[in-house]
């Protein structure tokens, strides 16, 4: 449980933690990028890396016209 965010997030490593919780769901693995620009806007700055975990998200869409992003544990 990621208790800053208040929300479960899936493990932190490498390759699918298992079967998906549901069936119109992918698994986006996590990496580490540099996030933000130096060139640009001034609230993009500064360029910063940032690592982001893998989880799960869901390939229908949803009733607002976005795509979903669901965060949940390996156990769930």
């Amino acid at each position: 449980m990621n208790e800053q965010m208040g929300i479960s997030v899936a493990a932190d490593r490498p390759g699918q933690p298992g079967p998906p919780p549901h069936e119109d769901m992918v698994w986006i693995p996590g990496r580490t990028f540099l996030m933000g620009s130096d060139h640009h806007y001034p609230e993009e700055g500064p360029t910063r890396t940032v690592t982001v975990s893998g989880f799960w998200m869901v390939t229908s869409t949803c009733h607002i016209g976005l795509r979903c992003v669901v965060n949940v544990s390996p156990d769930q």
